[in-house]
């Protein structure tokens, strides 16, 4: 009798996998790569695929990237660096400065951030940019004939004139050198929830963070309008926060306004992710709009992020002006 049940275990635990294998296969298949050129750069034909691709791309969960990765033949940074932080066994480090010099010694994938409260994360390159699945071991990427390099906090064209300083460019050069005069506020102070926010519980050492943020990206042919949530479960050892696997319940909800030198009015674009359980050790949620006119300035409208994790109490539940989403 126990043979048969364990027999029976055994069967259900591969339905279920080949259940999940395939249907992560499927999910990957359903996104058109686009063309991968001799340097082994990702083409996007228009702006159009590419935030298509972006949109279908950025919700896959580790399993589903690993599984477009394969599909595609195409090793993005982003993957790479992701792939390369889940190897490591954190709990075999010895002292903090054992991982640190390992972080330097690994600088290609990983970076040590210090956030605004002083705390410590081992954090992969490029992690808060949407665009880390596009870009190659340069971080570049292409739409059209116009190539850009990819950041943390955006990206920027090559051109011929600057090519050669943006080749060489690290994220604080980047901040050096992008202009901000777009990001302030609207007059509409009534729907503006800023650009930026970061929402954390946390219980001994273990934390649940979510971050959103609002990034405008100037381009030949207007302006990138994005908004971003993150949301991810971390442990910490030896004072020092890396992100884990874990089982999350998210649902997020994202309205970013804008205005432009064609309409003073705000322009408002959203998206809805509704709850999800799911082991992963992120849940991201990007929402994207070009406008063909110079961006005035943009931030969140409305937002509404719940996250959840075994592991922290109580969850992540904030809002502001949610009720704006009854009516998009």
């Amino acid at each position: 009798m126990n043979k048969f049940f364990s027999i029976t275990k055994v069967l259900i635990y591969l339905l279920v996998i080949s259940g999940l294998t395939v249907t992560s296969c499927n999910k990957a298949n359903e996104i058109e790569m686009p063309k991968l050129n001799e340097s082994n750069t990702l083409v996007f034909s228009t702006q159009q695929e590419f935030k298509e691709t972006l949109d279908r791309v950025i919700s896959l969960n580790e399993n589903e990237l690993c599984e477009f990765e394969k599909l595609n033949g195409f090793s993005s940074l982003g993957i790479s660096s992701e792939n390369f932080y889940r190897s490591i066994d954190f709990e075999q480090f010895k002292t903090k400065e054992e991982i640190i010099s390992f972080i330097n010694e690994n600088s290609r994938f990983l970076q040590l951030v210090e956030d605004d409260y002083g705390d410590l994360y081992v954090e992969t390159v490029l992690c808060k940019s949407p665009f880390r699945y596009f870009a190659n071991d340069q971080r570049l990427f292409q739409i059209g004939n116009d190539s850009y390099k990819v950041f943390n906090s955006g990206i920027v064209k090559l051109t011929q004139e600057n090519s050669d300083v943006i080749l060489k460019m690290n994220d604080d050069d980047y901040l050096n050198f992008i202009n901000h005069s777009d990001k302030k506020g609207l007059k509409d102070v009534t729907y503006n929830c800023g650009t930026s926010k970061e929402f954390r519980v946390t219980n001994d050492n273990n934390r649940t963070l979510a971050e959103l943020d609002v990034w405008v990206q100037p381009l030949d042919i207007g302006y990138n309008v994005i908004g971003n949530c993150l949301i991810r479960p971390y442990k910490k050892t030896l004072g020092i926060w890396y992100w884990c696997t874990r089982t999350i319940t998210a649902e997020v909800k994202l309205a970013v306004d804008y205005t432009n030198s064609y309409n003073v009015d705000p322009f408002r674009f959203h998206t809805i992710l509704n709850r999800i359980t799911r082991s992963d050790s992120k849940v991201e949620v990007t929402v994207y709009q070009l406008s063909p006119a110079s961006i005035i300035s943009a931030h969140f409208g409305a937002y509404y992020v719940f996250a959840d994790t075994p592991s922290t109490s109580p969850a992540i539940e904030q809002e502001c002006n949610s009720f704006l989403f009854d009516n998009l």
